[in-house]
């Protein structure tokens, strides 16, 4: 269970970020504009301001922060996320 957890919370995150967007002109309540997203991870084993800043600063949006997988404890995997263009 605890290995699935972030998962269940990052689709969560996904699912909430694809209905949640306004709807555009003419478009009928309850039909939402699906945006297109990109996704990206990285990996730290030393968290730095400046490296999440960097991302933010290329239009990356946090979507979530968990332990990374086979590496040294407390390193963390960041997912990111930015609108397709």
């Amino acid at each position: 269970m605890t290995k699935t957890l972030p998962w269940v919370l990052l689709a969560g995150v996904v699912a909430g970020g694809l209905w949640s967007q306004p709807r555009a002109a003419g478009q009928p309540v309850g039909a939402a504009a699906a945006t297109k997203w990109e996704y990206v991870t990285l990996v730290l084993e030393e968290v730095k301001d400046f490296q999440l800043d960097y991302k933010g600063g290329d239009g990356w949006e946090l979507v979530t922060a968990v332990p990374a997988p086979g590496k040294k404890e407390g390193a963390l995997m960041f997912v990111f996320k930015r609108p397709r263009s």
